[in-house]
Parts: structure tokens; sequence; C-alpha cells
């Protein structure tokens, strides 16, 4: 099943941060958009955020996920699990597996 699932994050009636993941097919997902209000940041919020959303991610069967992140944002990825592919692009390409097997 392909399609975009985007994700909001509220704290309270307030929506602080979002996301979307891209079902790319094969159990794969691609990770958009992914931001939080900067009044917000560095507080574990976006920790908050990547997990939800691979939540989401799992129980639409994704087992592996990808992303074109900025430069500037590599080591809070690398922080919540993720790897490397390819840092020679404008905008590094890391992945997470969700599963052992995948």
């Amino acid at each position: 099943m392909l399609g975009h699932l985007p994700l909001l994050l509220m704290l309270g009636s307030r929506a602080i941060g979002a996301a979307r993941l891209d079902l790319t097919g094969d159990r794969e997902a691609c990770v958009r958009t992914v931001a939080i209000k900067q009044d917000f940041q560095r507080k574990g919020y976006g920790r908050t955020l990547m997990a939800r959303l691979e939540a989401l991610a799992l129980a639409h069967s994704v087992e592996k996920l990808i992303v074109n992140a900025a430069r500037d944002a590599v080591g809070f990825y690398k922080a919540v699990g993720w790897t490397i592919v390819d840092a020679a692009r404008d905008n590094p390409v890391l992945m997470k597996r969700l599963r052992a097997d995948a």
C-alpha cells in the first residue's frame, strides 16, 4: 500500500511538531518534513515524534525507513538509532531498520 501519512504532535491543544511518512512499497517508507517548533526543540519532543512515527510505520508493516536529512539534523537521527548510508549528498541519506530481519 502506497500513501502519505501525516503525523501531528500535540501538546495540549497546541501543535508543536509534525512529520510525514511516505509509504513507498516493499515494506519501506520515507520520512519527510520532520519539524518541531523552535520553542520546543531540545526538550525531547523530537524523540517523541520519531517514536510515534516509527509506531505508525510498524502499524503499516514498514520494516525500513529512509530519510534525506538536513546536515544539522544528522546528529539527532544518529542519536535515535539511524545509520548514514550516503553522506556525500547535500542532504545525507540515513536509514533505520524497524525489524531485526529487515
